[in-house]
């Protein structure tokens, strides 16, 4: 039975067995002209023995029977007095039996499910749930009297694995149930994580205080990773009017780690991939996160590719060495590739699928790769065919800076358009990041030069690790030729790029040439070649939109944070942090509260379903005050300020859909059939 739909299942499509039905019959042995029927003991006797029978199973092997238990003296009789003949013939030790219906009271038409629900109980605890209210056994009963059924007021551990559950309608009808125990248990050690990285668990609900509440029960529980697994199953898609989503982080050391926002899902929001460029390298880079197989796979294949070139990847990145990127141009284009193809086969896993690409500068290599036009292996000998044409080529000395000029008051720009008519002639912008940012490239004593100028009027630079290499220069033409030589050597069949792509390489007016339409050779040459557009590109994405950088490094987020402020804006690495690997899963976790549904599952080793039996509930988690007598209200979004609302249904007596319910009652008052409760 499925632990999320409520309902029969084949046990191999379950994620959780409560027990497996072995037979369940059900007979009508009364008439439709009487109301009530004369229960019979020989008919019940009969439909017993054709359960078991067809079962072939002895009823001396059952360890428990939920009975049905209408309180009348004469049935409840023929009822018990009926299993004793037929379930009490062989055995050796007294038969449990019990009813719900003692602790609860009769739920009519819901009745059978309750007790189903008191078995199951049973057999996932090994715990029989005690009767209320039992004095003294019914003197019509011998089995009572003489100890051969006995009924369970005491919380009793179950001494099989095949309980029966009864149910008898008052029209003369029969039925029966027989389930078994799911076998699987869980050690009771608690077992050690079969991984040595954190445990990513995403939570949604209704209220901050009980969503915060289930997190603090599940960083004190003991390590489960098939309970893990059922909660990774559940919130990978979005749970309508859950209006918080958050996470928490398992296994990530002594400090705690969980978060929760409020989550308004009335639409969904855009996702957008950001590829960053040269500057986002640094020593041992993407070490960390080769604990995940995921991206490990994708470096192992990136190092297999490179390895006849006579590049060792996994030597570059494991290197202690602070100039690995600063001494070869090479090293640092295949190490930024290989870890965004790491990244974006991560994203992949987890189901996360852009609206929206754009690449600064050789970062428009990942947009090739995320868009479906590079193979893994296209992209990383594109990238490494980048660095071959730079060193091989003869450049003059170069040199280039990034600025941003801020002052206490206002953040004022030392963009493109400020800056364009200022320059000497020998330097140019070779990006444009934002209205208050931009990259220049020149020689190094002409930039020298300008970096001191600037320097007096309290701008400063930030020096882009580029090996002494102009690119986005005219200095930078000489290795055109080669570049272009081998990237048609690697892209034989350019593929087109879809609309999602925005091309920070090519002016928006020359968008439907050629040239822009396809990740050719040419393409990826012209990026070599001219200014990054990355301001004019990036504002194509969507206020609100969920904006993922995709690098070893967030190069961009100042810039971004700023110019894409209304975004969520996500790194998916920051070097500063001491664990790569857990700032990653964090910002996964950051993913799912802006909105994204995330398939967190695929990232961890498979779990053979259905879970233990011993495997906690997650609906135990769940806290409910039942001292304050309150209106249970329904949950709405205010879609534009994105509050939280309460609301009530009322049902009014002259309403058309509920004319057949009226004149229901119970003691003497007009209420709702419990089978409304069934469907509503």
């Amino acid at each position: 039975m499925d632990h999320k739909q409520s309902q029969i299942q084949e046990a191999e499509h379950a994620k959780r067995s409560y027990g497996s039905l072995l037979n369940v019959i059900s007979k009508q042995y009364g008439s439709r002209d009487t109301q009530y029927a004369d229960f019979s003991g020989e008919c019940y006797k009969a439909v017993l023995e054709e359960c078991y029978k067809k079962a072939k199973i002895d009823p001396s092997e059952v360890c428990y029977v939920e009975a049905d238990g209408c309180a009348s003296m004469i049935t409840d009789a023929m009822e018990l007095n009926s299993i004793s003949e037929v379930m009490c013939k062989n055995r050796k030790t007294p038969l449990p039996i019990g009813c719900i219906k003692s602790n609860i009271g009769h739920t009519e038409a819901a009745s059978s499910l309750v007790s189903i629900a008191k078995a199951v109980i049973a057999l996932r605890s090994g715990i029989i749930p005690p009767n209320m209210h039992y004095d003294s056994p019914n003197p019509n009963v011998p089995a009572l009297l003489n100890g051969v059924l006995q009924v369970v007021t005491e919380p009793t551990p179950l001494t099989g694995n095949i309980v029966g559950v009864s149910s008898i309608g008052m029209s003369g009808t029969y039925c029966h149930a027989i389930i078994k125990q799911n076998p699987k248990v869980k050690p009771t050690k608690e077992p050690a994580s079969p991984i040595d990285f954190p445990w990513l668990v995403p939570l949604s609900g209704r209220v901050e205080l009980a969503l915060n509440t289930v997190f603090e029960k599940i960083e004190a529980m003991p390590f489960d990773e098939e309970f893990i697994a059922l909660a990774h199953s559940i919130f990978k898609t979005e749970i309508k009017q859950h209006l918080f989503r958050g996470y928490t982080l398992l296994n990530a050391g002594q400090q705690r780690v969980h978060e929760v926002k409020p989550y308004d899902g009335a639409e969904k929001r855009p996702i957008w991939f950001l590829f960053s460029g040269m500057g986002s390298q640094w020593t041992r880079m993407g070490v960390d996160l080769l604990r995940l197989p995921t991206f490990a796979k994708a470096i192992r294949l990136c190092h297999d590719v490179l390895l006849p070139k006579g590049v060792n990847l996994l030597e570059i990145l494991y290197s202690d060495d602070p100039n690995v990127y600063a001494s070869s141009i090479l090293h640092s284009f295949v190490g930024i590739a290989a870890i965004q193809i790491g990244l974006v086969d991560v994203l992949k896993e987890l189901g996360v699928e852009p609206d929206g690409l754009v690449g600064h500068s050789v970062g428009e290599l990942g947009c090739a790769y995320a868009d479906g036009c590079f193979t893994a292996e296209q992209m990383i000998l594109s990238a490494y065919a980048r660095g071959r044409a730079s060193v091989e080529a003869t450049l003059i000395k170069g040199m280039m800076a990034a600025y941003v000029l801020k002052d206490v008051i206002n953040f004022l720009g030392l963009g493109y358009n400020q800056i364009k008519d200022q320059l000497p002639p020998e330097i140019e912008v070779a990006c444009h990041n934002s209205e208050f940012s931009c990259t220049l490239s020149g020689p190094v004593e002409d930039m020298k030069k300008y970096i001191d100028t600037l320097k007096q009027k309290g701008i400063f630079a930030k020096l882009v690790n580029v090996a002494n290499i102009a690119y986005h220069s005219k200095f930078i033409k000489p290795a055109a030729p080669a570049l272009l030589k081998y990237l048609k050597q690697v892209i034989p069949e350019p593929k087109p790029r879809s609309k999602r792509w925005v091309s920070s390489s090519i002016p928006e007016a020359l968008w439907d040439s050629e040239l822009a339409k396809y990740s050719s050779a040419e393409y990826h040459t012209n990026n070599l070649l001219s200014s990054v557009l990355f301001e004019e590109a990036s504002a194509h994405i969507p206020a609100k939109a969920i904006v993922i950088e995709i690098a070893p490094h967030g190069l961009l987020q100042s810039i971004v944070k700023k110019s894409l402020s209304k975004c969520t804006n996500i790194p998916l690495i920051n070097r500063f942090e001491k664990d790569t690997l857990k700032h990653l899963f964090q910002a996964i976790g950051k993913m799912y509260l802006g909105g994204i549904d995330v398939n967190i599952g695929n990232l961890y080793p498979k779990v053979d379903y259905p879970v233990s039996r011993n495997v906690p509930a997650l609906h135990n988690l769940l806290t409910w005050d039942n001292v304050k007598g309150e209106l249970i209200s329904s949950f709405m979004k205010n879609k534009k300020e994105g509050s939280v609302i309460h609301s009530w249904d009322f049902i009014k007596i002259y309403d058309k859909r509920i004319q057949n319910f009226l004149g229901y009652k119970i003691n003497n008052m007009e209420v709702i059939p419990p089978t409304v409760h069934l469907v509503s």
